[in-house]
């Protein structure tokens, strides 16, 4: 009966278990109302690999780990043409919603004109990853 909860939490959150947490903490909705990381290190982004690839060119890529991009250039997932980026020269940008990331957020939503994001990875109705992008 204790192992329950961490089965049920491991089932729950695939696949992005680096953003699911137990029910201790209230799930992925209750970690995000405490301020707990959530997919960080680019976990939560293979969803918006699509999204990417028709928009191809600079991304900013906010706190995507440079070694999971590479990872997943190396397996032959990420979206051919699509380069990292500062958000200066960014044609669109991802963010990896965390509270204290708010102000990235804001930085984006200026960049772009625009606060309203292409796509939204979520888990229980929380963002985890979101991809902005500018008029095409």
């Amino acid at each position: 009966m204790l192992l329950v909860p961490a089965l049920w939490s491991t089932i729950h959150g695939h696949p992005h278990n680096l953003s699911q947490y137990a029910p201790l903490a209230g799930g992925a909705r209750g970690a995000a109302d405490l301020g707990l990381l959530r997919g960080f290190w680019g976990s939560s982004v293979l969803p918006l690999f699509e999204d990417m690839s028709q928009r191809p060119g600079p991304l900013y890529v906010h706190d995507l780990h440079e070694l999971a991009r590479l990872q997943y250039e190396r397996e032959g997932r990420w979206p051919p043409g699509v380069t990292a980026a500062p958000l200066s020269r960014a044609r669109t940008g991802l963010l990896f919603h965390e509270r204290h990331m708010l102000s990235n957020e804001v930085d984006l939503w200026n960049h772009f004109n625009n606060s309203a994001p292409l796509d939204v990875v979520t888990l229980d109705d929380v963002p985890l990853t979101s991809l902005y992008a500018g008029s095409k």
